[in-house]
């Protein structure tokens, strides 16, 4: 059986944890195995030693005290650098504990841990800390960092920059409130919110959002946030970058102004260019109320007219004038200047609806339109009118593509379909001449036009309103002949597939 004695120093030897006993010299008498683990001695290597020869020059003091107090109180604790044999240092986090009125032991005991990996981060932390305060205030925009506590509650530890500047609040005034949130316009609230959580999970945020100074004046700005965990402190802190975006936020607003502009001019200009096929439209219903009032008319002079058959017809020209009535509005809504609006918008009722507006046109000149529309789509977040253009445009052009082509080729098919998950795609394709692969890109470009008497800004409007949407638009030459001018959108937020 094992004596006591040999069985504690198996334990002891065996231990994660340097243990090693000094005197009151710090005279080492006593090594564990460990020490060659960590630090790269063997325990004979130790022995005889003063431990303070081992420890950095600038840390013998807080270590001598630390034995000293430990002398006095029983038991200290301190941190400090110990040369490795290798000659690299290692930070070591130590408890001594006065045993010298044992006297089995005779001596302190020091129990004492490897932190260099921790040390290692903390200082890598401090330089990023000091590498974003030099940077932020070299420039005109501002960095901050704020550490997120497990109880969720945030702490804003450092602020620099040109944050007065931007928001007329110092960065003493923004810790006090509670930090840059409480200056978030109520309206992105959510994208502030949304955005703590993306940090608090680990991952880096990039977000645009609105802030109300001071003087009650509203922001833009960008912020880029990096977390990082620290594990001594159990919390999350953040590193923000801030950049005041308001000049160009302002600059976006005015061109989406000047697009909704031409936009509007184009649609007034493509309803002008429309006229016949839409007169024939709204002469159809027009004509059906004139010929069922006349037959009425006629019954009750001839004293024909029977009560039950007078009600139906009444019902018809009731039906008619309604039918006369959607077109007008459809062209009325259509065509009316208003400021751009975002709304969730079914893709299939839209194309059908400019299929309607171009039914007489399509059939004046022997053109069959078909469509193929995906019966489960999401719905989009567009400007219903916008959108609406964009088909339009790519419908009438592949219709005049058309005009004189044999029989065979007249077909013009309009494909919608949920493209990758994540948006739908509207694809618009013509049995026309075809696209040479060298203007694929090129029929984009403003006042770019193959036509007599085109302004060449349809197709170019077309993709500034789809990728306003955060879509894309794009031309592909059909294998035989004819062009396919395709377009996607994201799809609403939140949605999700359902029946059309």
């Amino acid at each position: 059986m094992v004596d006591d004695a040999t069985y504690f120093r198996a334990v002891v030897d065996n231990a994660i944890d340097l243990i090693v006993v000094v005197d009151r010299d710090a005279t080492i008498h006593y090594a564990n195995a460990a020490h060659e683990r960590v630090l790269g001695y063997g325990s004979n290597q130790l022995v005889g030693q003063c431990a303070l020869t081992l420890v950095h020059p600038d840390d013998r003091l807080v270590v001598a005290e630390a034995l000293g107090r430990a002398l006095g109180a029983s038991e200290a604790a301190a941190e400090f650098r110990v040369r490795h044999a290798d000659g690299s240092w290692r930070v070591l986090a130590a408890t001594a504990v006065d045993l010298l009125r044992d006297p089995a032991v005779g001596g302190l005991v020091i129990y004492a841990h490897d932190v260099s990996g921790r040390a290692r981060v903390q200082a890598e932390l401090a330089a990023s800390e000091a590498r974003y305060r030099i940077a932020s205030e070299l420039t005109s925009d501002y960095a901050y960092a704020f550490r997120i506590e497990a109880d969720g509650k945030v702490f804003v530890e450092w602020i620099v920059g040109a944050l007065a500047s931007i928001t007329g609040f110092t960065p003493e005034e923004v810790a006090r409130r509670g930090g840059g949130i409480t200056l978030v316009h109520p309206d992105d609230l959510p994208i502030a919110l949304r955005r703590v959580q993306t940090l608090v999970s680990g991952q880096a945020d990039a977000s645009e959002f609105r802030v109300i100074a001071k003087d009650g004046t509203v922001r833009w700005l960008r912020e880029t946030a990096r977390p990082v965990w620290d594990a001594e402190q159990q919390c999350v802190r953040v590193f923000v970058a801030a950049q005041d975006i308001s000049e160009r936020k302002r600059a976006e607003e005015d061109a989406r102004q000047r697009q909704a502009e031409l936009a509007h001019v184009l649609r007034v200009s493509t309803i002008s260019e429309m006229t016949a096929g839409l007169a024939h439209e709204i002469n159809q219903p027009l004509a059906a109320i004139v010929s069922y009032a006349k037959g009425s008319a006629r019954r009750m002079r001839t004293g024909n007219a029977q009560s039950a058959e007078l009600l139906q017809v009444m019902d018809e020209i009731a039906a008619q004038a309604v039918r006369a009535d959607e077109i007008i509005r459809r062209l009325r809504e259509f065509i009316r200047k208003q400021p751009p609006r975002r709304e969730r918008v079914d893709l299939n009722g839209l194309v059908r609806e400019v299929v309607r507006m171009v039914e007489a046109d399509a059939t004046r000149h022997g053109i069959a339109v078909q469509l193929a529309l995906s019966a489960h789509l999401p719905v989009v977040e567009a400007d219903r009118i916008q959108i609406e253009q964009v088909i339009l445009n790519l419908v009438r052009n592949g219709l005049e593509a058309m005009h004189a082509v044999e029989a065979a080729r007249s077909v013009l098919a309009v494909r919608t379909e949920l493209a990758d998950g994540d948006s739908i795609e509207v694809a618009v394709r013509d049995g026309g001449e075809g696209l040479p692969a060298s203007m694929a890109d090129t029929i984009f470009r403003p006042f770019f036009t193959t036509k007599t008497n085109g302004l060449g800004m349809g197709l170019s409007i077309s993709r500034g309103i789809v990728e306003a949407h955060g879509g894309r638009l794009w031309a592909e030459a059909n294998p035989r002949w004819g062009t396919t001018f395709h377009f996607n959108l994201p799809r609403a937020r939140g949605e999700h597939q359902r029946g059309d």
